[in-house]
């Protein structure tokens, strides 16, 4: 029996997938990449029911396409206004079921688990099967988990934690659609917070919800850019983060900078984010490590830039919570401090640990990411990864 689908607009998704695919358009309309999917505690079941659960709803989500009114929504954006053609190409755009494949693999220790590929073709396509796959799988294994749980649960679940989520002393912006526990909790979630005047909610990440609760679509770019630069021929791949981080800004003009720090480790960054960078991206977003420890070097190296830091932001997101949120509230003193938060708001019912990330780029080369958290490392080319790590740690 077939199940209904559980994505049904392509405004589900988070707005940086969108503003990277501007980025992609602008730049390298020719770019390719592949992605990958990783379980990384190996929670799902690997069973072939769970394997068909999934590829349903991956073929009815290659049925969809933007409605015209989400294509005003986007392009009512500032720093989207003007992308004409960007908007021609999302108005014909629908993914392409052929490029993804979800099956039963073989993990490193001989057990099955679910292996899910993107395969390398146009980047600007291939990317957005990230975050609507993600979403379909959090949601069948919550169904997994969880089959008893039904609407009136989600209501009360959400109407008894909002109190908890009111004590988030700092600004915090909602994006959880990946590990969202289903679209039903974090539909309700939204609608909830918008509605309570006195939490400190900045916005969300999901462009669909934005759309529906009037909530301020937030998002910049992932690690995924900062990857896809290590697989250019005219760039050394030392050069590579200070190129995306170049292209970004010319592409949007000074306007939605926020850099994401961690994509080749903080100590490179520092090496790589330019006093330009540091004038013209209007803040920086943490994703791993130890956040007080980078903190203190994001303050330094503005500092030592003779920028002041209270015209700068700092934004959280690495496994966020309301206890964690309020830690940062002592930075408040000396520079602007939010929290991204995504599971604990989403999913605190079954969340999961896992992740897509790009794998190949421009013909198959490998790209990397290295992370402040060893764990989150993420290469499937180990010879690629120790020389990324050579490069960064003895410089260009």
């Amino acid at each position: 029996m077939k199940n209904s689908p559980i994505i049904t607009s392509l405004a589900d998704l988070d707005l940086y997938f969108i503003t990277m695919g501007a980025a992609w358009f602008h730049n390298y309309p020719n770019g390719t990449a592949s992605f990958r999917f990783l379980d990384r505690k190996k929670q799902l079941p690997a069973t072939e029911e769970f394997v068909r659960k999934i590829n349903e709803q991956l073929d009815y989500l290659c049925e969809l396409q933007f409605t015209k009114e989400e294509l005003h929504f986007i392009f009512d954006l500032r720093y989207l206004k003007n992308m004409r053609g960007y908007k021609e190409f999302l108005r014909n755009f629908r993914l392409r079921r052929e490029l993804i494949e979800c099956k039963i693999d073989q993990c490193v220790n001989g057990e099955p688990c679910i292996d899910i590929r993107i395969k390398e073709d146009c980047v600007i396509t291939t990317q957005f099967f990230e975050i609507f796959t993600l979403a379909i799988v959090n949601e069948l294994y919550g169904r997994e988990m969880h089959p008893e749980i039904d609407e009136n649960f989600l209501r009360k679940s959400i109407k008894e934690r909002v109190p908890t989520i009111k004590s988030i002393q700092i600004p915090f912006m909602e994006f959880g659609t990946r590990r969202r526990f289903n679209k039903l909790y974090q539909d309700i979630l939204l609608e909830n917070l918008v509605e309570n005047r006195d939490v400190n909610l900045m916005g969300t990440s999901n462009v669909f919800l934005a759309m529906k609760y009037g909530a301020k679509p937030m998002g910049t770019m992932a690690h995924s850019w900062v990857m896809f630069h290590q697989a250019l021929d005219d760039v050394p791949v030392g050069m590579s983060q200070k190129k995306a981080f170049e292209v970004w800004q010319n592409t949007f003009k000074g306007d939605n900078g926020y850099a994401l720090t961690d994509t080749l480790g903080t100590d490179k960054f520092l090496k790589d984010f330019t006093y330009l960078d540091a004038l013209t991206f209007r803040g920086l977003r943490h994703d791993s490590g130890d956040p007080q420890k980078w903190a203190d070097k994001m303050l330094n190296m503005y500092r030592d830039y003779g920028i002041n830091p209270e015209l700068r932001t700092l934004i959280f997101s690495d496994s966020v919570n309301a206890e964690t949120a309020n830690s940062f509230g002592k930075l408040k003193k000396s520079i602007n401090v939010v929290a991204g938060i995504g599971s604990y708001l989403t999913n605190p019912i079954s969340p999961t640990h896992c992740v897509i990330k790009m794998e190949t780029a421009n013909g198959g080369k490998p790209v990397a990411k290295l992370s402040d958290e060893p764990s989150k490392a993420q290469c499937s080319d180990k010879n690629y990864l120790e020389y990324l790590k050579r490069i960064c740690d003895g410089g260009y």
